[in-house]
């Protein structure tokens, strides 16, 4: 999508979206612009962009991939006192109460609460790096490591652990 604007009619209700031919309004387009006077008083298409840019989905977690290790990895995790699960960003997320602790993407899992200590020590074992989203902000304090194999799992249990006991510090 490259920019929307309204039509010259007076009641203001019909928005011209401008797309690339072969590309279909998402749901995103349909939602965005339930409100079409808030949406309009964005003031520019350079914000719109910016905007769009920003929520624009990045595929973080393929589960054909990564159904196997999930199942592994939920099989461990969700037996800690109150832990649950949810999806967020199309991602499994592991919450200990309503404090995220971890959560998996494609080929890795991302630990949301680490000492220096652990980061130190899975730089030793792994290559780790700080998580990126799609908006190319970096989550220094998040290391995402990778996560190919089940052995790969074993290693990393005890850094998910101390992330839960982490999560459970907080108040």
């Amino acid at each position: 999508m490259r920019y929307a604007k309204r039509s010259s009619k007076q009641n203001h209700s019909n928005w011209n979206i401008h797309t690339h031919p072969q590309t279909k309004p998402s749901r995103l387009t349909t939602l965005f612009f339930t409100n079409r006077e808030s949406a309009y008083s964005l003031h520019s298409h350079i914000f719109f962009n910016i905007f769009l840019s920003i929520i624009v989905w990045m595929k973080y977690y393929d589960e054909e991939k990564m159904h196997d290790l999930r199942l592994l990895v939920e099989k461990e995790v969700l037996g800690w006192p109150e832990v649950t699960s949810k999806k967020m960003y199309g991602c499994p997320c592991y919450k200990y109460q309503d404090k995220l602790f971890a959560f998996l993407v494609t080929d890795g899992v991302v630990l949301v609460r680490v000492s220096e200590q652990d980061k130190i020590d899975l730089t030793r074992h792994f290559d780790i790096k700080p998580f990126q989203t799609s908006a190319n902000r970096t989550m220094k304090n998040w290391p995402q490591i990778p996560l190919n194999k089940e052995s790969d799992l074993k290693k990393i249990i005890p850094y998910i652990k101390q992330s839960y006991n982490l999560s459970k510090q907080l108040k």
